[in-house]
């Protein structure tokens, strides 16, 4: 701002336009809200990458029967990374059997999918690990497709060069351990584990993810992912995947799935329904909430009574915006300028008077400055104070199982996002419906 405001140039330019910045930045009031304590077994503590290595996920899922697919000049790579995959998994709880290795001549995109339908022919496999000499699209589109679509069977995509071979040459294990170690607690979760969970005192309560992408494979048609938690600590997902082409298609996809996700709800929990749904709908700019309004949650509210009639539905639907310009700056000593600490929450001064919004900065970053995200809840009769609903957003940001942290968004909007880009990107079709219950988009 010095450097603007002392250039004479800038200066008289801004005087013409009769245009002037203030020497400092707009003070506004902001509160954190307090650390998180994960959960991951029988462990309590706040989270990251150092404390969680080498614990016991918080629900582990045995991987008994798996594969490996390979073209033959990879086998001594892929050799020694599953190898060194089996050490770190046991202090995980992940219990991993030896694994049938297939060697393949060819690398063509048509002998790998050749051989996967073959082996998931000849037997029960929850897994296939498959790893690719390159980063043809057209391969891993094909793999991704015959596998999430045809086969219903849970896939992990690597490429040899980059993702299995030793760091620099060395093939030690402790070099290669923190490729692995993720590795292994995101199978669990690609498989129906849970890697960790919170202590959410929402009961009987229901959140739900949306993200749409537009399918590569036709200009006009969009993929909707939808991501449903369907269990009291929501970290067991139901997700789906529609197609449509305008905005009323997306609303009557979204009431029929919202529909069928209660149904799986109902399934896990001893036939109970959720007391209260809170819907995150990310990728929606400003000019079309009316359209959200209008198509989604007026589809979405008519289902609701529908199913239960004469039941005042508690429904809350909060657009969730991470593309904004928005920053805000903690004033350390020295008038120097620091990124604010994650779970800083403004509700006030820079927010619209006549919305119900509110910024939450979700995570920290090593570089640069940390950018907040916009929740704007545009329907709300779930009774929560501004306080819980933002408590729960900030809550929602540390279950995203494919990092060890908080992320920008609530976890089940990234995994919604993941799910549309693989949906618009590679599949083109609804997946299989033995995948819908599990993560399999990590």
């Amino acid at each position: 701002m010095d450097r603007i405001n002392n250039n004479d140039a800038i200066r008289n330019d801004m005087d013409s336009w009769e245009i002037r910045f203030d020497d400092s930045l707009v003070r506004i009031d902001a509160r954190v809200l307090p650390p998180e304590k994960v959960m991951q077994g029988s462990n309590a503590y706040r989270y990251s990458a150092a404390t969680a290595r080498d614990r016991p996920l918080h629900v582990a899922v045995a991987v008994e029967s798996w594969i490996v697919l390979c073209h033959r000049r990879e086998e001594a790579n892929v050799t020694e990374f599953v190898r060194t995959l089996m050490s770190v998994c046991p202090p995980m709880g992940v219990k991993m059997s030896q694994p049938r290795l297939v060697l393949l001549d060819d690398d063509r995109p048509s002998g790998f999918v050749e051989a996967l339908r073959q082996l998931a022919k000849a037997g029960n496999i929850q897994l296939a690990l498959i790893v690719f000499p390159n980063n043809r699209k057209d391969r891993y589109d094909l793999i991704k497709k015959d596998a999430c679509v045809d086969l219903g069977l849970h896939t992990q995509v690597g490429r040899g060069y980059c993702s299995l071979s030793p760091e620099a040459g060395d093939p030690r294990p402790h070099h290669r351990q923190p490729q692995e170690h993720p590795l292994g607690g995101h199978q669990g979760g690609k498989l129906g584990g849970e890697a960790w969970c919170l202590e959410i005192p929402l009961v009987s309560t229901m959140v739900i993810g949306y993200d749409t992408y537009r399918d590569s494979s036709s200009p006009h048609r969009s993929a909707g992912a939808f991501v449903a938690s369907i269990n009291k600590s929501l970290t067991r997902w139901y997700s789906r995947v529609s197609f449509h082409d305008t905005h009323e298609g997306l609303g009557y996809s979204l009431a029929s799935l919202l529909r069928d996700a209660l149904r799986k709800y109902s399934q896990c929990n001893d036939g109970a329904s959720p007391d209260r749904i809170i819907f995150f709908r990310d990728g929606v700019s400003d000019g079309q909430i009316p359209q959200v309004k209008e198509w989604e949650i007026n589809q979405i509210v008519a289902s609701l009574q529908a199913l239960f009639p004469g039941v005042q539905h508690k429904l809350a639907f909060v657009v969730v915006t991470k593309h904004i310009s928005t920053r805000f700056f903690l004033p350390g000593r020295e008038h120097v300028m620091t990124n604010p600490l994650p779970g800083t929450v403004v509700d006030s001064e820079v927010t619209r008077p006549e919305r119900y919004d509110f910024f939450l900065v979700s995570q920290s970053v090593r570089q640069g400055t940390v950018a907040p995200t916009l929740y704007n809840i545009i329907y709300d009769t779930t009774g929560l104070k501004p306080d819980h609903m933002q408590c729960l957003a900030y809550k929602l940001t540390h279950l995203y199982f494919n990092w060890p942290g908080t992320i920008r968004v609530p976890a089940l909007c990234q995994y919604a996002h993941k799910l549309a880009f693989l949906a618009g990107q590679s599949m083109h079709a609804e997946h299989n419906p033995r995948l819908s219950s599990t993560l399999y988009c990590l």
